[in-house]
This record gives C-alpha cells, structure tokens and sequence, in this order.
C-alpha cells in the first residue's frame, strides 16, 4: 500500500511540473470577433480616446488657470508681506520715539514737581510766622533720600538764592519747616549740556520673553544705547555691456535695475581704478592727514580686511585722483590770488629719492583766510646759472606762483624771499609773524638766557636798541628779529583783516611735516606733487567746513555727467 502511494504521488508531481512548464496563451480581445465586430470595437475604442483627449485638454486649461490665480496670489502675498515689514520698522521706530518723549516727559514732570516742591517750601519759610497762617494745619515734611542732590541733567538749572529767614521762623523746629537747600550753579558747566541724540537710525534689538527663567517676571523695559563702528570692504560686480548703436558707435554701459539701491556707486568710480571715490578719500585722507604710509596701509590695515594688495597700488591709485582734483587747481589759485587779497605764506623741506641718493626740495604752503582757501605748490625752477631744479627755496618758485597777482598783502615769517621777489622790496605791504618773534626770545630763555624773561611777559612798545655784547648770543638774534622786522611785526594794526600771526599758514603746513616723520622720503617727484594736491584740497575743505570724502564723491559725480565749469565745483560752492 505504500508503494501504490509513492507512486501515486510521483506522478502526481511530474503532471504538476509539464502543467507550470507550458506557456500561457495570450488571449486578445479580437479573438473570435469577426470584421463587423471588430469594425464596431475600434469605433467604440476611438469615441473613448476622444472623449478622454477632451476631459483631459479641459484639465490642462483648468491648471493653468489654477496656475495664473496661484502667480497673482503669490504676489498679493509678497506686496502684503513687504508693506508688513514696513508697517513694522515704522512702529518700532514710532514706539521708540514714543518711549523717548515719554521719558523726557517725565524729566519735565519731575522738574515740575521738585520746583513746585521747592516753591511750597520757601513759602513756608517765608510766611512760617505770619498771623495769616493761623489756624492752618501745617504738616509734618518728611525728607527724602535724594532731596539734597542736585537736579542737573545736562542743562544748566537756574541758580537759587537762600531766602532770609525771620527771627520767629528761625525758631521754629527745622523737622516742620526744613530750609530748602541752595543750588549753587557750577560755571565750568554753563551752557552745556548732554548729547543724547541718535546717531543715524538706531537698530533695534528686542529681548526674547520666552527664553525667561521659569517663574520670573518682567518688572520694566528699557534699551540700553551701544554705538559700534563697522570698518570693512565691499566687492561690487557690475555687469557693463558693450552695446552697438544704430550709427555704429559703440558703447560700454551699466544699466541698473530699479530696485537696485546700491547701483548710484558705479558714478563714483575714479576713472582708471577699480575703488570708488569714496575709498580712495579714505585712503588718501588716512595717508595724508593720519601719516599712514602706503606700505603700512596696505599691509596692516586693509589686509586686516581682508584685502591683500601692493603699495604700488595705492600710490598708481593716488596718482589717478590727483589727475580729475588737479582740473581745479587753477580755478582755486584764481579766488586766492584776487585783487586785493591778504594770504599767508609758508613753506617747509621734504625730501624725495632720486638716483640712489636722497634730495631735499621745499613745498610751499599759501592761504587765503577769508576766501576759505589753502594752496600747497612745488615748483620746478631754474637757479641763476640756468640750471633745472625740482622744487627749492628760492624767490622764483614763489615768484612764478603769484605770476602778476595784485595781491594786498603778504604774511609770512620775515624770510627774505617773502620781502625782495625782484630785488627789491614788492609794492605790497609784508607783515611779520609777532609769534616767531616771541618763539625766538622763548629759545633763549630756554637755554639759559634770563634776561628774555621781559620780552615773553611783555613786547616793548618801541623799537629796541642794538644788541648789548654782553647778552647771550640766542638773545641778540632775538633782538636783531625784532628790530629787523618791527614794522612787518606791528603792521597788522593797519588793517583789520590783517592778523597778528602766520599760523593760518603754519597750521596748514603742519600735516605735512608729521608725514615727514613717519614716511621719511618721497619715492619720487611725482609723489610729492601729488602730495601737494591732496594736502591742498584736505585742508581747503578743512577751512570750508566740509567732509573731504563728501566732496570728492560729489566731485567725481559731476564730472562724469561732463562738468567742465569747475570754478562752481569747488568745495566752497559745490558743497554749499
């Protein structure tokens, strides 16, 4: 029985296996249709497509609606979150001008009520005694911790007087009627006051509430003012376009977008550089007025900024700006040396690298004080032996610099080639610096010489005798100055315009010799005219009132827009 199992069961398995081995036949749906139906069937199956193409072009056309109304929504959305923000900056800008006043406020309540205070008191103290109080409950004045500080808060307070007290109101007990206390004005803080203004427009930064340790609560609010300053460098690309007009001209342009804020800085560019006016005044401003050599600037500082550059650089970059602010020199030089002008001369040595040896040469300084204006110059010049020279100290730099100017008067210290330009003493009137004079006898009190010690106190009012043998030498050069140079001293009486010293000329040129100490040399003439070109327009804009940065950025502005009326782009008019 078990082998007829065994056997039942092997066949069984081999039927199975033929059964999983024969391929399925692929049944069709044309199978046993004949042409009529299989004519009817493809009708049928065409209608359907047709039918789906259609529901499926309405589907697309509704996307795309859907789309569209999506777009339009999208920037609803982005209009509405942009007038969000703004909505926002104005009302925390409008809440802290709000907290500002209110705290002012409240300053002046406080005032109001310590003078309203005060005034109850010195009416107590004046009618303690008096018949006409008889009968009024005078209550007791507790004093306060802070009732003797003084109120000061950045303006002076108006300085109280002590009332006189009667004799009956002396007697009183000082607990029920106490003196008020005196406020005496301190003079060195008159008209002061204490600067609490914004600078600029403050950024805001908000605490956050939920970051509060759990189970504590917020008493006051309050911002706490910080000011930091921000040094550092920005890379500009923009994307300029070589475009071919009609008539064949071609043209490189920026076109800027409209919501590009920052785009008005390509018109600051200096011409033949890859920085902004803007930087270059600072570098020019850092080199010329701080004494920062190029070498330290590019090495310290601006690599601190990560910009790592040669000095070469700054100096090709110097020379460019020096270029567009040389345009106006003669525009300057024609205000300053305008019938009837009263300058100031002055002059001190520098000295520059030339053919592995160092020269020195002379740049000479001249202002203008009432025209607001202050010249630096260097001149090449020829010496009587018809040799070149660069620069020097001679009466023909000055001379070719005035050329036929009918200039009022000169001011200098006495040196000689102030007083005889031609040989022979200038039909103008000289005036001598009272200060050089003093800082000579000042030399020689310094070295020992006491007898100077009258002429520091006091210069006498007539001219002094000739110089005693018996006096120090450092003295007698002092006496010989004074007496050399008397009338040039005292002639600023003369006229009210005139002033009493040179150092509008001595003030201008001092820039000059601080640079000299920390840069040593020039590298060549070059740079020393270039010196003499910044140096002219820092401190003209000095005497203006002006920022150097703001009107060499102005300046170049104008000038690309092809400016050529350059007396009306100086910093006196362009910057009014």
């Amino acid at each position: 029985m078990e082998l007829e199992e065994l056997i039942e069961n092997t066949l069984r398995r081999k039927h199975l296996e033929e059964m999983m081995d024969r391929p399925e036949k692929e049944h069709t749906p044309l199978e046993g249709m004949d042409n009529e139906q299989i004519k009817r069937f493809a009708l049928f199956l065409f209608e359907e497509n047709q039918n789906k193409s259609k529901q499926l072009d309405e589907m697309i056309a509704r996307l795309d609606e859907i789309g569209k109304d999506l777009k339009e929504a999208n920037k609803k959305i982005d209009s509405l979150t942009d007038s969000l923000l703004k909505a926002n900056s104005k009302a925390e800008k409008v809440a802290l001008e709000y907290k500002m006043q209110l705290k002012e406020y409240k300053k002046l309540e406080k005032k109001h009520n310590a003078l309203v205070e005060r005034l109850s008191l010195m009416n107590t103290q004046t009618y303690a005694s008096s018949k006409s109080l008889k009968g009024i409950d005078r209550k007791k004045t507790v004093k306060g911790k802070h009732d003797d500080k003084d109120d000061f808060e950045g303006t002076p307070t108006a300085p109280t007087t002590e009332v006189p007290q009667s004799d009956s109101a002396a007697s009183c007990d000082t607990q029920d009627t106490p003196v008020a206390p005196v406020s005496k004005e301190r003079p060195y803080r008159k008209g002061m006051r204490y600067n609490k203004e914004c600078v600029g427009t403050p950024i805001i930064h908000k605490s956050d509430y939920t970051m509060l340790p759990k189970g504590s609560v917020v008493i006051s609010s309050s911002y706490r003012k910080i000011r930091n300053i921000v040094s550092y460098i920005e890379e500009h690309h923009f994307e300029v376009l070589k475009v071919k007009h009609a008539d064949g001209r071609i043209e490189s342009m920026f076109l800027p977008m409209k919501d590009d804020a920052r785009a008005d800085i390509y018109n600051e560019i200096v011409p033949g550089t890859s920085i902004t006016a803007n930087m270059l005044s600072y570098l020019m401003f850092n080199h010329f007025q701080m004494s920062t050599p190029a070498y330290r600037e590019a090495k310290n500082r601006l690599s601190d900024m990560d910009w790592n550059t040669s000095p070469q650089n700054l100096l090709n970059w110097a020379e460019k700006g020096a270029m567009q602010l040389n345009k106006l020199i003669p525009a300057l030089k024609k205000i300053a040396l305008q019938d009837g002008a009263n300058v100031n001369v002055d002059e001190t040595w520098l000295r520059y690298h030339a053919y592995n040896k160092k020269r020195k040469t002379y740049m000479w300084c001249l202002v203008n004080r009432k025209a607001r204006i202050v010249i630096f110059f260097y001149e090449d010049t020829t010496d009587d032996e018809g040799v070149q020279k660069h620069g020097g100290r001679n009466r023909n730099v000055l001379k070719e610099f005035l050329g036929d100017a009918k200039i009022k008067s000169l001011q200098s210290d006495g040196y000689n080639v102030y007083m005889y330009l031609d040989n022979e003493l200038m039909d103008i009137e000289h005036l001598c610096c009272l200060a050089h004079a003093r800082a000579k006898f000042k030399y020689a009190y310094d070295q020992g010489s006491l007898q100077v010690r009258i002429f520091l106190e006091l210069i006498a009012f007539s001219p002094p005798a000739n110089p005693d043998e018996s006096r120090s030498e450092l003295m007698g050069k002092a006496l010989n100055y004074l007496k050399n140079f008397w009338n040039q001293i005292f002639s600023y009486r003369n006229e009210g315009e005139y002033s009493i010293d040179n150092m509008a000329a001595e003030r201008a040129i001092r820039p000059i010799t601080v640079q000299r100490k920390n840069s040593l040399f020039f590298g060549s003439v070059k740079g020393i005219q270039n010196s003499a070109i910044y140096n002219t327009f820092i401190e003209t804009c000095k005497q203006a009132g002006v920022s150097f940065r703001d009107y060499f950025c102005r300046l170049l502005r104008e000038l690309k827009k092809g400016r050529t009326d350059y007396e009306n782009l100086l910093p006196m008019t362009i910057c009014k």
